[in-house]
């Protein structure tokens, strides 16, 4: 993650989106919830500290993946997109 921020292009000119997973019950989407979140305010952490500006961030905290989508990867991550004027790039 310290490498992707110091990478990361001026700040006019990028956004960082921080999506964050976590497993849990399904009849407990709180819980999920809550850690997704803090998985992704963690990230969100460690881009600031290394030069991205907070305005440049945004979290979003799914908690548990629906049910069948992405059966391929893990249900405990935290997916990191960085937008550049006219590509996307993971």
């Amino acid at each position: 993650v310290r490498d992707l921020a110091r990478a990361i292009p001026a700040p006019s000119l990028s956004a960082v989106t921080v999506t964050a997973y976590a497993s849990g019950k399904p009849n407990d989407p709180s819980t999920p919830r809550r850690l997704s979140l803090a998985r992704g305010m963690a990230v969100r952490t460690v881009l600031l500290d290394n030069g991205v500006l907070s305005a440049q961030i945004y979290v979003r905290a799914l908690g548990a993946p629906p049910a069948g989508q992405g059966a391929d990867e893990p249900a405990d991550r935290v997916d990191l997109s960085v937008a550049r004027i006219g590509e996307v790039t993971r």
